[in-house]
């Protein structure tokens, strides 16, 4: 995004005093005195709300840095007339956190009544199916969705970018529902716009690739040979060698490649894997740390590497690895989701003879009347000795990419 010149700063000297801060604590000088500057100088809040949009969608999300951003922003609102921008901004920071509850969409109802904005309605259904994804209302998001899957993409009714964000996204509810050949459907019809569209400032193809690789190694269906196909054929053009192994090496050792493929990787070699693929990934990853204050999907990483571990006899680091994604995934506002998984790597330790969570059914009960939505999950997690193995514990738990 190119903005005009105005009083704010750039997007990385914003983000440079905000991070100074967050290291030294005795030196906020800079940032009040740069939001006294811009206080009242038209455009400058619209610029700096867009850099945090920017900072959102970008696919490699620093929360603790977002949160800094959008409290900084939060000060600048005096007496203003929130605009539908900052609400759709919390809506997204709220769903990075696994917040499952909130009033930003009625807020945003009440905004957008008569707008003939209908991107920003767009945008406000996709965050609101995020949230109810979080809460895991499943079939309230499909409702929600359901609507703007006959819009036409065009700049008269819908803009093209958002009428694929919305389809990608109603894959995502199909796969969070076990509705894996629609979910598909939905991802390919999204990628067919997405691919042909001049740029991909979000990551938006990148994404839904993730996406519809994980729903194709969840669908029964499917062999796992063409689930190998899906994931090789997520990591490498199509004119290139596609082996596996060396694909690990190169996820594992490139960092600026995103958690997220790393994650779709280590997923699949838990679920689909072989002994000889999994022994290939703990060599490359053996070295590995995994990013704090990043707890999704690092504490999922952790997650597989630590059940390979543990079936190669390594117990001690692969409760190791549990035990510093619980802590990641406990840090004090975290959403239920979060939360939820950090309680299902518990329960994993607790079939380990090692469990960390002194009150673990308190916890679940707590979860319960936050998420109703989710009560199969959190019965499944009540009793985790029940279940035949780890996985199974995760499967019964945890849906798509939650997992």
């Amino acid at each position: 995004m190119t903005h005009t010149a105005t009083a704010a700063l750039s997007r990385a000297a914003w983000e440079a005093l905000l991070r100074r801060e967050r290291t030294d604590r005795s030196a906020p000088a800079p940032l009040q005195a740069e939001r006294a500057r811009v206080r009242g100088h038209q455009g400058s809040f619209g610029v700096y709300l867009g850099y945090l949009t920017e900072h959102l969608e970008c696919g490699r999300v620093d929360l603790g840095l977002a949160l800094m951003q959008w409290h900084w922003l939060e000060g600048l609102l005096e007496e203003k007339r929130l605009p539908a921008e900052w609400f759709i901004a919390t809506l997204e920071l709220q769903n990075h956190r696994g917040v499952a509850v909130g009033d930003e969409g009625a807020a945003l109802d009440k905004l957008l009544e008569g707008t003939p904005r209908r991107w920003l309605e767009a945008a406000r259904d996709l965050r609101l199916a995020v949230r109810d994804t979080n809460a895991m209302r499943f079939a309230e998001a499909d409702r929600r969705l359901a609507g703007w899957m006959g819009a036409r993409g065009d700049a008269e009714h819908l803009d093209v970018l958002y009428g694929a964000r919305l389809r990608s996204a109603a894959g995502q509810v199909y796969a969070f529902q076990g509705r894996a050949g629609l979910a598909r459907f939905a991802f390919d019809a999204a990628l067919s716009v997405f691919e042909g569209l001049p740029q991909d400032p979000q990551g938006d193809v990148l994404r839904t690739r993730i996406y519809r690789a994980i729903a194709v190694m969840d669908d029964p269906r499917v062999s796992d040979a063409e689930a190998l196909e899906a994931l090789e054929a997520l990591l490498t053009p199509a004119d290139k060698p596609r082996k596996l192994c060396p694909l690990v090496s190169q996820v594992v050792g490139d960092r600026a490649s995103g958690a997220y493929l790393h994650h779709v990787v280590a997923r699949y070699l838990v679920h689909r894997g072989g002994a000889a693929e999994q022994a290939c990934y703990l060599r490359e990853s053996a070295s590995l740390t995994a990013e704090r204050g990043h707890p999704h999907p690092w504490a999922l990483i952790s997650l597989y590497r630590a059940l390979m571990l543990r079936g190669q006899g390594q117990t001690p680091p692969a409760r190791a690895l549990l035990e510093a994604a619980i802590d990641d995934l406990s840090r004090e506002g975290q959403g239920p989701t979060l939360r939820l998984i950090a309680l299902t790597l518990d329960g994993v330790l607790r079939r380990w003879g090692a469990g960390r969570r002194q009150f673990p059914d308190q916890e679940l009960a707590d979860l319960l009347r936050e998420i109703p939505a989710a009560s199969g999950s959190l019965q499944a997690l009540s009793e985790p000795l029940a279940h035949a193995s780890d996985l199974d514990l995760v499967r019964a738990v945890l849906p798509f990419n939650f997992r």
